[in-house]
């Protein structure tokens, strides 16, 4: 990073707990197999708004909902925003659980398959 950039990386907790979101969300949509490029993408897309609005919420955490002058701070609004962000890439994705696809396997190969990969 250049000197004066304002790009910084996520600390390595925030950027953890995007990679167990994606994990996660990847899991729930039956594995990244079973996604179109653009699922991919918004999962992804997740991920960026969580570590955006985790870093909003320690801005307010650190400096207060309050101005001096007891007006909310600007942040508490672009918190509110990357919220529903949040929400409108998720409802995207769907809330439910979506079964792997298993293909023509028999139940007895589809269970020797899962033992061998877990």
């Amino acid at each position: 990073m250049k000197p004066g950039s304002s790009r910084q990386e996520p600390p390595p907790d925030l950027r953890q707990n995007a990679d167990e979101l994606i994990a996660g969300i990847l899991v729930d949509l039956g594995g990244v197999d079973e996604l179109s490029t653009l699922e991919k993408e918004t999962v992804r897309m997740l991920a960026d708004v969580q570590i955006s609005a985790r870093l909003l919420m320690n801005e307010m955490a650190t400096n207060g909902l309050f101005t001096p002058g007891r007006n909310v701070r600007q942040v508490y609004d672009k918190w509110l925003q990357a919220v529903d962000r949040f929400d409108r890439l998720s409802q995207r994705l769907g809330l439910g659980r979506r079964a792997r696809s298993v293909g023509q396997m028999s139940a007895s190969e589809y269970l020797e398959t899962t033992r061998t990969e877990g």
